[in-house]
């Protein structure tokens, strides 16, 4: 349980997508953090733990 704790409070890494489908997934990822990202609050805690809080994403979604 330690471990995990650890784990979470770490910074969120700058790159979690890699491979082939790294465009499609951004664009969703980018869309979704659009639609939900401020609203819903489950997103709207998670995104305080990243640096910049996803709005280089949000800027990119269409």
């Amino acid at each position: 349980m330690k471990a995990f704790k650890r784990a979470e409070s770490l910074p969120r890494a700058e790159e979690m997508l890699k491979g082939s489908l790294k465009k499609e997934q951004r664009a969703l990822l980018a869309y979704l953090l659009k639609k939900y990202g401020n609203t819903w609050e489950p997103w709207k805690t998670k995104l305080s733990k990243f640096r910049n809080k996803g709005e280089e994403l949000m800027k990119e979604a269409k």
